[in-house]
Protein backbone atom coordinates (compact mmCIF):
# COMPACT_ATOMS: atom_id res chain seq x y z
CA UNK A 1 0.00 0.00 0.00
CA UNK A 2 2.84 2.33 0.92
CA UNK A 3 4.59 1.55 -2.38
CA UNK A 4 1.38 2.50 -4.24
CA UNK A 5 1.16 5.84 -2.38
CA UNK A 6 4.81 6.51 -3.18
CA UNK A 7 4.13 5.79 -6.85
CA UNK A 8 1.18 8.19 -6.90
CA UNK A 9 3.32 10.92 -5.31
CA UNK A 10 6.10 10.31 -7.83
CA UNK A 11 3.61 10.53 -10.73
CA UNK A 12 2.21 13.80 -9.36
CA UNK A 13 5.72 15.22 -8.98
CA UNK A 14 6.55 14.19 -12.53
CA UNK A 15 3.31 15.72 -13.83
CA UNK A 16 3.99 19.11 -12.23
CA UNK A 17 7.67 19.01 -13.18
CA UNK A 18 6.81 18.30 -16.83
CA UNK A 19 4.12 21.01 -16.73
CA UNK A 20 6.59 23.58 -15.44
CA UNK A 21 9.16 22.47 -18.00
CA UNK A 22 6.71 22.64 -20.91
CA UNK A 23 5.53 26.09 -19.84
CA UNK A 24 9.01 27.30 -20.76
CA UNK A 25 8.27 26.35 -24.36
CA UNK A 26 4.58 27.13 -24.90
CA UNK A 27 1.49 28.47 -23.16
CA UNK A 28 -2.23 28.25 -23.83
CA UNK A 29 -4.56 31.16 -24.52
CA UNK A 30 -8.31 30.78 -24.96
CA UNK A 31 -9.60 33.55 -27.22
CA UNK A 32 -12.88 34.30 -28.96
CA UNK A 33 -14.23 36.36 -31.83
CA UNK A 34 -17.82 37.50 -32.28
CA UNK A 35 -19.51 39.75 -34.82
CA UNK A 36 -22.45 40.82 -32.66
CA UNK A 37 -24.38 42.43 -35.57
CA UNK A 38 -24.48 46.19 -35.31
CA UNK A 39 -27.87 47.40 -34.16
CA UNK A 40 -28.13 49.84 -37.06
CA UNK A 41 -27.60 46.98 -39.53
CA UNK A 42 -30.02 44.56 -37.91
CA UNK A 43 -33.32 46.35 -38.15
CA UNK A 44 -35.64 45.35 -41.05
CA UNK A 45 -33.00 43.25 -42.79
CA UNK A 46 -32.96 39.54 -41.97
CA UNK A 47 -35.53 36.82 -42.39
CA UNK A 48 -36.13 34.40 -39.54
CA UNK A 49 -38.99 32.40 -38.12
CA UNK A 50 -40.46 35.15 -35.95
CA UNK A 51 -39.57 38.31 -37.85
CA UNK A 52 -37.95 41.53 -36.75
CA UNK A 53 -38.82 41.28 -33.05
CA UNK A 54 -35.93 38.80 -32.80
CA UNK A 55 -33.43 41.59 -33.45
CA UNK A 56 -34.93 44.38 -31.35
CA UNK A 57 -32.14 45.60 -29.12
CA UNK A 58 -34.30 45.63 -26.00
CA UNK A 59 -34.48 41.83 -26.32
CA UNK A 60 -31.32 40.92 -28.22
CA UNK A 61 -28.88 42.62 -25.85
CA UNK A 62 -29.65 40.09 -23.11
CA UNK A 63 -29.05 37.16 -25.46
CA UNK A 64 -25.74 38.73 -26.56
CA UNK A 65 -24.76 38.96 -22.89
CA UNK A 66 -25.76 35.32 -22.38
CA UNK A 67 -23.39 34.37 -25.20
CA UNK A 68 -20.51 36.54 -24.00
CA UNK A 69 -20.96 35.34 -20.43
CA UNK A 70 -20.81 31.72 -21.61
CA UNK A 71 -17.60 32.42 -23.56
CA UNK A 72 -15.98 34.09 -20.56
CA UNK A 73 -17.06 31.36 -18.14
CA UNK A 74 -15.61 28.77 -20.55
CA UNK A 75 -12.28 30.48 -19.95
CA UNK A 76 -11.91 33.11 -22.69
CA UNK A 77 -9.35 35.68 -21.69
CA UNK A 78 -9.88 37.98 -24.67
CA UNK A 79 -12.89 38.34 -26.99
CA UNK A 80 -12.70 40.48 -30.11
CA UNK A 81 -16.03 42.00 -31.16
CA UNK A 82 -16.85 43.26 -34.64
CA UNK A 83 -19.84 45.49 -35.45
CA UNK A 84 -20.11 46.35 -31.78
CA UNK A 85 -22.84 48.79 -30.84
CA UNK A 86 -24.11 49.80 -27.39
CA UNK A 87 -20.83 48.35 -26.16
CA UNK A 88 -20.88 50.39 -22.95
CA UNK A 89 -24.26 48.95 -22.11
CA UNK A 90 -23.03 45.40 -22.82
CA UNK A 91 -20.04 45.97 -20.54
CA UNK A 92 -22.32 47.25 -17.80
CA UNK A 93 -24.64 44.24 -18.10
CA UNK A 94 -21.72 41.77 -18.02
CA UNK A 95 -20.36 43.38 -14.87
CA UNK A 96 -23.81 43.11 -13.28
CA UNK A 97 -23.58 39.37 -13.91
CA UNK A 98 -20.36 39.15 -11.93
CA UNK A 99 -17.92 38.89 -14.84
CA UNK A 100 -14.62 40.64 -14.12
CA UNK A 101 -14.39 42.30 -17.51
CA UNK A 102 -13.08 45.51 -19.04
CA UNK A 103 -13.16 46.95 -22.55
CA UNK A 104 -10.80 48.52 -25.09
CA UNK A 105 -12.28 50.46 -28.03
CA UNK A 106 -10.68 50.84 -31.45
CA UNK A 107 -10.12 54.59 -31.89
CA UNK A 108 -10.56 54.27 -35.66
CA UNK A 109 -14.12 52.94 -35.34
CA UNK A 110 -15.17 54.87 -32.25
CA UNK A 111 -14.03 58.37 -33.09
CA UNK A 112 -16.14 61.30 -31.88
CA UNK A 113 -18.45 62.75 -32.87
CA UNK A 114 -20.05 59.44 -33.71
CA UNK A 115 -21.56 59.37 -37.18
CA UNK A 116 -24.73 57.28 -37.50
CA UNK A 117 -24.99 54.63 -40.15
CA UNK A 118 -26.79 56.30 -43.03
CA UNK A 119 -29.42 53.67 -43.77
CA UNK A 120 -30.42 53.76 -40.13
CA UNK A 121 -30.89 57.51 -40.37
CA UNK A 122 -33.11 57.13 -43.41
CA UNK A 123 -35.30 54.48 -41.84
CA UNK A 124 -35.94 56.48 -38.72
CA UNK A 125 -36.43 59.70 -40.66
CA UNK A 126 -38.87 57.99 -43.02
CA UNK A 127 -40.82 56.68 -40.05
CA UNK A 128 -41.09 60.18 -38.65
CA UNK A 129 -42.23 61.56 -42.00
CA UNK A 130 -44.83 58.85 -42.54
CA UNK A 131 -46.27 59.44 -39.09
CA UNK A 132 -46.23 63.24 -39.56
CA UNK A 133 -43.90 63.71 -36.61
CA UNK A 134 -41.77 66.20 -38.56
CA UNK A 135 -42.45 68.55 -41.44
CA UNK A 136 -41.70 66.73 -44.75
CA UNK A 137 -40.09 69.91 -46.08
CA UNK A 138 -37.15 69.76 -43.64
CA UNK A 139 -33.69 68.97 -44.96
CA UNK A 140 -33.73 65.74 -42.99
CA UNK A 141 -36.91 64.50 -44.67
CA UNK A 142 -35.84 65.50 -48.16
CA UNK A 143 -32.63 63.60 -47.58
CA UNK A 144 -34.46 60.55 -46.25
CA UNK A 145 -36.98 60.42 -49.09
CA UNK A 146 -34.16 59.92 -51.62
CA UNK A 147 -31.64 58.18 -49.41
CA UNK A 148 -32.58 54.53 -49.68
CA UNK A 149 -32.50 54.51 -53.48
CA UNK A 150 -29.47 56.69 -54.12
CA UNK A 151 -26.91 55.49 -51.58
CA UNK A 152 -27.12 57.78 -48.61
CA UNK A 153 -23.71 57.00 -47.14
CA UNK A 154 -21.89 59.07 -49.79
CA UNK A 155 -24.16 62.04 -49.13
CA UNK A 156 -23.94 62.12 -45.36
CA UNK A 157 -22.47 65.49 -44.39
CA UNK A 158 -21.85 67.06 -41.00
CA UNK A 159 -24.24 70.04 -41.53
CA UNK A 160 -27.08 67.66 -42.24
CA UNK A 161 -26.09 65.42 -39.35
CA UNK A 162 -26.06 68.36 -36.94
CA UNK A 163 -29.54 69.50 -37.97
CA UNK A 164 -30.82 65.93 -37.85
CA UNK A 165 -29.54 65.37 -34.33
CA UNK A 166 -31.01 68.65 -33.11
CA UNK A 167 -34.41 67.74 -34.51
CA UNK A 168 -34.33 64.32 -32.88
CA UNK A 169 -33.11 65.67 -29.57
CA UNK A 170 -35.95 68.17 -29.42
CA UNK A 171 -38.56 65.61 -30.37
CA UNK A 172 -37.45 62.77 -28.11
CA UNK A 173 -36.56 64.95 -25.12
CA UNK A 174 -39.90 66.76 -25.25
CA UNK A 175 -42.09 63.77 -26.01
CA UNK A 176 -41.33 60.74 -23.85
CA UNK A 177 -44.36 58.87 -25.16
CA UNK A 178 -43.06 59.22 -28.71
CA UNK A 179 -39.60 58.07 -27.62
CA UNK A 180 -41.19 55.01 -26.03
CA UNK A 181 -43.23 54.37 -29.19
CA UNK A 182 -40.16 54.52 -31.43
CA UNK A 183 -38.18 52.11 -29.27
CA UNK A 184 -41.28 49.96 -28.80
CA UNK A 185 -41.38 49.08 -32.49
CA UNK A 186 -37.72 48.18 -32.66
CA UNK A 187 -35.88 51.45 -33.26
CA UNK A 188 -33.05 51.87 -30.78
CA UNK A 189 -32.77 55.51 -29.93
CA UNK A 190 -31.91 55.84 -26.28
CA UNK A 191 -29.55 58.43 -24.87
CA UNK A 192 -26.15 57.94 -23.31
CA UNK A 193 -27.48 58.29 -19.78
CA UNK A 194 -29.59 55.19 -20.33
CA UNK A 195 -26.67 53.39 -21.98
CA UNK A 196 -24.39 53.85 -18.97
CA UNK A 197 -21.84 56.11 -20.70
CA UNK A 198 -20.98 58.71 -18.06
CA UNK A 199 -18.08 60.26 -19.97
CA UNK A 200 -20.41 61.48 -22.74
CA UNK A 201 -23.00 64.25 -22.37
CA UNK A 202 -26.34 62.48 -21.73
CA UNK A 203 -28.07 65.00 -24.01
CA UNK A 204 -26.02 63.69 -26.93
CA UNK A 205 -28.08 60.94 -28.55
CA UNK A 206 -26.30 57.63 -29.01
CA UNK A 207 -26.40 56.12 -32.47
CA UNK A 208 -24.25 53.04 -33.15
CA UNK A 209 -21.56 52.96 -35.80
CA UNK A 210 -21.64 50.30 -38.49
CA UNK A 211 -18.25 48.72 -37.74
CA UNK A 212 -17.12 49.06 -34.14
CA UNK A 213 -14.10 46.96 -33.15
CA UNK A 214 -13.78 46.17 -29.45
CA UNK A 215 -11.75 43.97 -27.12
CA UNK A 216 -13.45 42.60 -24.02
CA UNK A 217 -11.05 40.93 -21.61
CA UNK A 218 -11.26 39.16 -18.26
CA UNK A 219 -9.15 41.05 -15.77
CA UNK A 220 -8.56 37.91 -13.68
CA UNK A 221 -7.00 36.11 -16.67
CA UNK A 222 -5.14 38.71 -18.72
CA UNK A 223 -3.63 42.14 -18.24
CA UNK A 224 -3.44 44.65 -21.13
CA UNK A 225 0.06 45.99 -21.68
CA UNK A 226 0.11 48.26 -24.74
CA UNK A 227 -1.54 48.83 -28.13
CA UNK A 228 0.02 47.81 -31.43
CA UNK A 229 2.10 50.73 -32.68
CA UNK A 230 0.54 50.92 -36.17
CA UNK A 231 -2.45 53.27 -35.93
CA UNK A 232 -4.23 51.57 -38.85
CA UNK A 233 -4.35 48.24 -37.03
CA UNK A 234 -6.44 47.52 -33.94
CA UNK A 235 -4.40 45.28 -31.70
CA UNK A 236 -3.22 45.00 -28.13
CA UNK A 237 -0.55 43.10 -26.28
CA UNK A 238 -1.84 41.22 -23.23
CA UNK A 239 -0.07 39.26 -20.53
CA UNK A 240 -1.13 35.94 -19.05
CA UNK A 241 0.81 33.34 -17.07
CA UNK A 242 3.70 35.80 -17.11
CA UNK A 243 3.88 35.68 -20.92
CA UNK A 244 3.02 38.52 -23.32
CA UNK A 245 1.02 37.83 -26.49
CA UNK A 246 -0.65 40.10 -29.02
CA UNK A 247 -4.20 39.93 -30.39
CA UNK A 248 -5.31 41.76 -33.55
CA UNK A 249 -8.98 42.39 -34.37
CA UNK A 250 -10.19 43.08 -37.93
CA UNK A 251 -13.30 43.29 -40.09
CA UNK A 252 -12.67 43.02 -43.83
CA UNK A 253 -14.89 44.57 -46.49
CA UNK A 254 -17.99 42.69 -47.62
CA UNK A 255 -19.15 41.71 -51.12
CA UNK A 256 -19.37 38.56 -53.22
CA UNK A 257 -17.53 39.70 -56.36
CA UNK A 258 -13.89 39.02 -57.17
CA UNK A 259 -13.38 42.79 -57.15
CA UNK A 260 -14.53 42.78 -53.51
CA UNK A 261 -12.07 39.96 -52.80
CA UNK A 262 -9.22 42.07 -54.18
CA UNK A 263 -10.16 44.87 -51.77
CA UNK A 264 -10.10 42.37 -48.91
CA UNK A 265 -6.76 41.09 -50.14
CA UNK A 266 -5.28 44.57 -49.76
CA UNK A 267 -6.64 44.85 -46.22
CA UNK A 268 -5.42 41.43 -45.04
CA UNK A 269 -2.00 41.88 -46.64
CA UNK A 270 -1.43 45.13 -44.77
CA UNK A 271 -2.54 43.44 -41.54
CA UNK A 272 -0.23 40.47 -42.09
CA UNK A 273 2.77 42.68 -42.81
CA UNK A 274 2.30 43.96 -39.26
CA UNK A 275 1.53 40.53 -37.77
CA UNK A 276 4.68 38.81 -39.10
CA UNK A 277 6.80 41.23 -37.05
CA UNK A 278 5.07 40.26 -33.79
CA UNK A 279 6.53 37.18 -32.02
CA UNK A 280 3.37 35.75 -30.41
CA UNK A 281 0.30 36.87 -32.30
CA UNK A 282 -3.35 35.82 -32.79
CA UNK A 283 -5.65 37.44 -35.36
CA UNK A 284 -9.43 37.54 -34.78
CA UNK A 285 -11.52 38.60 -37.75
CA UNK A 286 -14.70 38.70 -39.73
CA UNK A 287 -13.05 38.01 -43.10
CA UNK A 288 -16.25 38.31 -45.17
CA UNK A 289 -15.00 35.52 -47.43
CA UNK A 290 -14.91 31.72 -47.51
CA UNK A 291 -14.04 28.76 -49.71
CA UNK A 292 -17.56 28.98 -51.16
CA UNK A 293 -16.98 32.56 -52.24
CA UNK A 294 -13.74 31.43 -53.89
CA UNK A 295 -15.57 28.86 -56.01
CA UNK A 296 -17.85 31.55 -57.39
CA UNK A 297 -14.88 33.80 -58.25
CA UNK A 298 -13.60 31.27 -60.79
CA UNK A 299 -16.14 32.47 -63.36
CA UNK A 300 -14.61 35.96 -63.27
CA UNK A 301 -12.30 36.61 -66.23
CA UNK A 302 -9.82 38.37 -63.93
CA UNK A 303 -9.67 35.42 -61.51
CA UNK A 304 -6.24 34.54 -60.18
CA UNK A 305 -6.04 32.11 -57.25
CA UNK A 306 -2.86 33.77 -56.00
CA UNK A 307 -4.89 36.92 -55.29
CA UNK A 308 -7.34 35.26 -52.90
CA UNK A 309 -7.44 36.18 -49.23
CA UNK A 310 -6.73 32.54 -48.32
CA UNK A 311 -3.63 32.54 -50.54
CA UNK A 312 -2.37 35.69 -48.89
CA UNK A 313 -2.84 34.15 -45.45
CA UNK A 314 -0.86 31.05 -46.49
CA UNK A 315 1.88 33.09 -48.17
CA UNK A 316 2.55 34.94 -44.94
CA UNK A 317 2.82 31.70 -42.98
CA UNK A 318 -0.53 31.81 -41.20
CA UNK A 319 -3.50 29.43 -40.98
CA UNK A 320 -7.09 29.47 -39.80
CA UNK A 321 -7.55 27.40 -36.63
CA UNK A 322 -11.25 26.91 -37.48
CA UNK A 323 -10.69 25.59 -41.01
CA UNK A 324 -12.63 22.43 -41.80
CA UNK A 325 -14.76 22.55 -38.64
CA UNK A 326 -18.55 22.57 -38.84
CA UNK A 327 -20.86 24.83 -36.89
CA UNK A 328 -19.03 28.10 -37.56
CA UNK A 329 -21.07 29.18 -40.60
CA UNK A 330 -23.14 32.33 -40.91
CA UNK A 331 -26.61 31.16 -41.94
CA UNK A 332 -28.61 34.14 -43.09
CA UNK A 333 -30.71 35.63 -45.86
CA UNK A 334 -32.17 39.10 -46.21
CA UNK A 335 -35.78 39.39 -47.24
CA UNK A 336 -37.09 39.99 -50.75
CA UNK A 337 -37.84 43.65 -50.00
CA UNK A 338 -34.54 44.51 -48.30
CA UNK A 339 -33.30 48.10 -48.70
CA UNK A 340 -29.85 46.73 -49.65
CA UNK A 341 -31.01 45.71 -53.11
CA UNK A 342 -27.84 43.85 -54.13
CA UNK A 343 -28.13 41.64 -51.01
CA UNK A 344 -31.79 40.70 -51.36
CA UNK A 345 -32.45 37.00 -50.79
CA UNK A 346 -28.78 35.95 -51.05
CA UNK A 347 -28.62 32.64 -49.18
CA UNK A 348 -25.45 32.48 -47.11
CA UNK A 349 -24.03 29.44 -45.30
CA UNK A 350 -20.41 30.55 -45.02
CA UNK A 351 -17.65 30.18 -42.40
CA UNK A 352 -16.31 33.73 -42.71
CA UNK A 353 -15.17 34.27 -39.11
CA UNK A 354 -11.55 33.26 -38.59
CA UNK A 355 -8.91 32.87 -35.89
CA UNK A 356 -5.48 33.06 -37.52
CA UNK A 357 -2.22 31.82 -36.03
CA UNK A 358 1.22 31.01 -37.43
CA UNK A 359 1.65 27.70 -39.21
CA UNK A 360 3.92 26.58 -36.34
CA UNK A 361 1.18 27.26 -33.77
CA UNK A 362 -1.41 24.68 -32.79
CA UNK A 363 -5.00 25.50 -31.96
CA UNK A 364 -8.20 23.69 -31.03
CA UNK A 365 -11.62 25.10 -31.99
CA UNK A 366 -14.16 25.37 -29.16
CA UNK A 367 -17.90 25.38 -29.88
CA UNK A 368 -20.28 27.66 -28.03
CA UNK A 369 -22.86 26.10 -25.71
CA UNK A 370 -26.05 25.41 -27.76
CA UNK A 371 -28.22 26.79 -24.95
CA UNK A 372 -26.92 30.30 -25.66
CA UNK A 373 -26.42 30.09 -29.45
CA UNK A 374 -28.14 27.31 -31.38
CA UNK A 375 -26.12 26.83 -34.57
CA UNK A 376 -27.34 24.97 -37.65
CA UNK A 377 -26.44 21.29 -37.38
CA UNK A 378 -27.15 17.84 -38.76
CA UNK A 379 -29.39 17.25 -41.76
CA UNK A 380 -30.57 20.85 -41.96
CA UNK A 381 -26.96 22.07 -42.22
CA UNK A 382 -26.20 19.55 -44.98
CA UNK A 383 -29.28 20.61 -46.96
CA UNK A 384 -28.50 24.31 -46.53
CA UNK A 385 -24.91 23.81 -47.72
CA UNK A 386 -26.17 21.96 -50.80
CA UNK A 387 -28.45 24.91 -51.65
CA UNK A 388 -25.68 27.42 -50.97
CA UNK A 389 -23.14 25.72 -53.22
CA UNK A 390 -25.46 25.25 -56.19
CA UNK A 391 -25.61 28.35 -58.38
CA UNK A 392 -28.94 27.22 -59.79
CA UNK A 393 -30.56 26.48 -56.43
CA UNK A 394 -29.31 29.73 -54.96
CA UNK A 395 -30.91 31.61 -57.84
CA UNK A 396 -34.18 29.74 -57.23
CA UNK A 397 -34.27 31.15 -53.70
CA UNK A 398 -33.58 34.64 -54.93
CA UNK A 399 -36.30 34.45 -57.59
CA UNK A 400 -38.94 33.08 -55.22
CA UNK A 401 -38.14 35.58 -52.46
CA UNK A 402 -38.08 38.65 -54.70
CA UNK A 403 -41.03 37.72 -56.92
CA UNK A 404 -43.21 36.66 -54.00
CA UNK A 405 -42.07 39.63 -51.92
CA UNK A 406 -40.95 37.57 -48.97
CA UNK A 407 -41.02 39.55 -45.75
CA UNK A 408 -39.02 39.28 -42.55
CA UNK A 409 -41.19 36.59 -40.92
CA UNK A 410 -40.18 33.35 -42.65
CA UNK A 411 -43.01 31.37 -41.09
CA UNK A 412 -45.50 33.49 -43.09
CA UNK A 413 -43.68 33.51 -46.45
CA UNK A 414 -45.10 31.56 -49.39
CA UNK A 415 -42.79 28.62 -50.18
CA UNK A 416 -45.37 26.56 -52.09
CA UNK A 417 -43.78 24.69 -54.97
CA UNK A 418 -40.20 25.21 -53.79
CA UNK A 419 -39.79 21.75 -52.27
CA UNK A 420 -40.68 20.19 -55.62
CA UNK A 421 -38.39 22.50 -57.60
CA UNK A 422 -35.49 21.77 -55.24
CA UNK A 423 -36.35 18.06 -55.15
CA UNK A 424 -36.71 17.73 -51.40
CA UNK A 425 -39.40 16.46 -49.05
CA UNK A 426 -42.51 18.56 -48.52
CA UNK A 427 -41.97 21.19 -45.86
CA UNK A 428 -38.17 21.02 -46.00
CA UNK A 429 -37.62 24.57 -47.31
CA UNK A 430 -39.73 26.17 -44.59
CA UNK A 431 -38.25 23.94 -41.86
CA UNK A 432 -34.65 24.77 -42.79
CA UNK A 433 -35.18 28.49 -43.37
CA UNK A 434 -36.98 28.88 -40.05
CA UNK A 435 -33.48 28.47 -38.54
CA UNK A 436 -32.04 31.52 -40.31
CA UNK A 437 -29.90 33.78 -38.08
CA UNK A 438 -30.48 35.95 -36.16
CA UNK A 439 -33.44 34.49 -34.31
CA UNK A 440 -34.72 33.91 -30.79
CA UNK A 441 -31.96 31.34 -30.21
CA UNK A 442 -29.16 33.10 -32.10
CA UNK A 443 -28.46 36.72 -31.17
CA UNK A 444 -26.45 37.57 -34.30
CA UNK A 445 -26.13 36.62 -37.96
CA UNK A 446 -22.63 35.33 -37.06
CA UNK A 447 -21.93 32.51 -34.61
CA UNK A 448 -19.34 33.23 -31.92
CA UNK A 449 -16.05 31.37 -32.45
CA UNK A 450 -13.44 30.31 -29.89
CA UNK A 451 -10.14 28.45 -29.86
CA UNK A 452 -7.45 27.31 -27.46
CA UNK A 453 -4.17 28.45 -28.95
CA UNK A 454 -0.86 26.80 -27.95
CA UNK A 455 1.69 29.50 -28.56
CA UNK A 456 5.38 28.71 -28.71
CA UNK A 457 7.10 30.67 -25.95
Amino acid sequence: MRNLQTLVIRIRQLYYTVGDYLSLFFFMALVGSFNVLNDALAFKQFMNENGDESVWWCKRKHRICDTLESMFRDGCGVIGLQEASHEHELLHLLKERGIRVEMILDPNTHSKPQTPYSLYISRLANYMVENRIVDPSTTMCQFASNGLETGVSDRLKEPFLGKYKCILQDILNDNKELAAEITGIGYTFTNNEQECIPEVDPKELYVPLDNGLVFLYRTDIVKPLKPVSDVKVFGWTFETQGVAFTVLNAHLKSGESFKDELRRREEIEYLLTIAVKIPKVIILMDSNTSQYYEESFKSDMAFDSSLLVSSCISNYGFKNVLAGCSGFECFKMRDGLCSQVDKRAELMVDPIDKILVRDSTEGEPIHIQPEVFRTLTGEHRAIALDWRNSKEKRQIFKSFAVNRKWGLKMSENDTSGMDQVLQCDTGTVKAVLNNLYPNNHCCSDHPPVMAIVHILN
